[in-house]
């Protein structure tokens, strides 16, 4: 995850969603083949959002967010919050933001927060988030 660098990267997040819970299957380049963002900064199409979407709903899955790393902290910034919410409002659907940061020392996992954009009332707020990884 460019350990160390300010460039912002990210990846679109598929998989299944309940009342209760949204289990990633799977993660998808920001836009075409390049996960790359600008320093500081990554910009959300949301036209390739709804190829995303398309996409994840040809397996039966769904788009249910947008995963990126941060070079200073997991705090969402405000033009998260901005670009989220613009995500949810024109998919019509709940949007996740997954924050990432550094691994703390010793540890190979990122530093992860996550806060939902809910389509139905418009907030952004905070999600418990529950990492688990299946073993092959």
């Amino acid at each position: 995850m460019l350990r160390g660098s300010a460039i912002e990267v990210g990846w679109w997040l598929v998989g299944t969603i309940s009342e209760r819970e949204m289990v990633v299957m799977n993660m998808y380049a920001n836009s075409g083949s390049d996960p790359v963002g600008v320093y500081g900064s990554v910009e959300l199409d949301l036209e390739w959002a709804n190829v995303q979407d398309q996409r994840a709903r040809s397996v039966g899955w769904t788009l249910l967010g947008y995963l990126h790393k941060h070079p200073w902290g997991i705090e969402p910034s405000s033009t998260d919050q901005r670009m989220f919410e613009r995500l949810a409002r024109g998919l019509k659907q709940d949007m996740l933001c997954l924050i990432a940061g550094e691994p703390e020392e010793g540890l190979l996992l990122p530093k992860l927060q996550a806060h939902i954009a809910v389509h139905g009332d418009g907030s952004f707020r905070p999600l418990e988030l529950i990492v688990e990884q299946e073993v092959s």
